[in-house]
C-alpha cells in the first residue's frame, strides 16, 4: 500500500480532484459487540503467541501484514493464521465498522491486519495509493492491541487545510515530473519522502486502546510506522476504502497488488 511515484499514472487535471480532509478522526470504544471483541482478541492472541515463538528462535521479527481481501485480487485460500470462517467475519466487521463512519457512497480496497512487532526502525513517511488518479484512499484503523507512545502510527499535523493542500499539490506535481522523466524506482521514491519529511511540518502520534477506531486520509496526509521502542507488538485491522464513484475506481485501475503478492505465502 506504500506509494512511490515511480509508476504514477496521475495528470495534471487531477489536481483539482476533490481531495478529503487531512483532518484525523479518533473513535473511542468502536468496536462494542461481544462477538466482535471475541473475535479480535482470538486473532490477537494467536497472532500474539506466533510472535513470541518467532522471536525465540530469529533474532529480529520484522513487521508483516495479513491480507484478508484486496479489491480486483479475490483468494480463497486458506491464510497462515485466520481461519475462512474469521476471515468472513472480518470482512463484515470491516463494512458494518465503515458503516459507521462513512454514510456516504464508499468502496473498500483492502482489508488486512498489521503487525507491528518491537524493536524496529519507524518507516519512511508516505501516503497510500497516491499514484492512482482520483482515488483518494482513507483508512479506518481499528486497534486489536493498544497503539503507545513507544509503537503507533505517526502522521504529519498540519498547520492548516490551506498547508495541507499546498503540500498536496506540490506532491502532485512531484508525481508528474517524476512519471514525465521516466526516473528510476529509487530516485523517484527519493524525491517524494524527501518533500514529506519537510523539517518546518509537526508530527503527532495516534494513540489508541483496544478496540478504539481511528479514520486518517492516508493518501493525502503522511504518515508512517513509528519506531517501535519498548517489548509490546501492536495490531491493527486496516480497512482502506475510497469514496469515490465506482466508475472512479474502475478508472483508476487499482488492484491490491499486495493481496496478490500475498497469495503465495499465505496471506503473509
Amino acid at each position: 500500500g506504500v506509494d512511490t511515484i515511480a509508476d504514477a499514472k496521475t495528470t495534471s487535471q487531477h489536481l483539482h480532484v476533490q481531495m478529503p480532509s487531512p483532518q484525523v478522526v479518533h473513535r473511542k470504544h468502536m468496536v462494542s459487540l461481544d462477538g466482535d471483541k471475541f473475535l479480535l482478541n482470538s486473532i490477537s492472541q494467536r497472532l500474539l503467541q506466533q510472535i513470541e515463538k518467532q522471536a525465540g528462535v530469529q533474532t529480529h521479527v520484522e513487521p508483516t501484514h495479513v491480507m484478508i481481501w484486496g479489491h480486483k485480487a479475490p483468494s480463497t485460500k486458506p491464510l497462515a493464521c485466520v481461519s475462512q470462517d474469521e476471515r468472513r467475519k472480518l470482512l463484515d466487521l470491516s463494512k458494518r465498522m465503515l458503516a459507521t463512519f462513512v454514510t456516504t457512497h464508499h468502496q473498500i480496497l483492502s482489508v488486512r491486519i498489521l503487525i507491528a512487532p518491537p524493536n524496529n526502525v519507524a518507516q519512511n513517511w508516505h501516503l497510500d495509493y497516491r499514484s492512482y488518479p482520483g482515488l483518494y484512499n482513507q483508512t479506518l484503523f481499528i486497534a486489536m492491541t493498544p497503539a503507545t507512545a513507544s509503537n503507533c502510527t505517526e502522521c504529519v499535523n498540519f498547520a492548516s487545510t490551506q498547508q495541507a493542500r499546498d503540500f498536496n499539490v506540490r506532491v502532485e506535481n512531484s508525481v508528474l515530473r517524476a512519471r514525465e522523466a521516466q526516473l528510476p524506482l529509487p530516485e523517484a521514491k527519493a524525491a517524494l519522502v524527501a518533500d514529506i519529511d519537510a523539517a518546518t511540518i509537526a508530527t503527532r502520534r495516534l494513540l489508541l486502546d483496544t478496540f478504539d477506531g481511528c479514520l486518517v486520509p492516508t493518501s493525502v496526509l503522511p504518515h508512517r510506522r513509528s519506531q517501535a521502542l519498548d517489548g509490546l507488538t501492536r495490531i491493527t485491522l486496516n480497512i482502506d476504502f475510497s469514496t469515490a464513484s465506482a466508475e472512479a475506481v474502475q478508472a483508476s485501475k487499482f488492484v491490491d497488488d499486495d493481496s496478490l503478492a500475498s497469495r503465495s505465502t499465505a496471506g503473509v
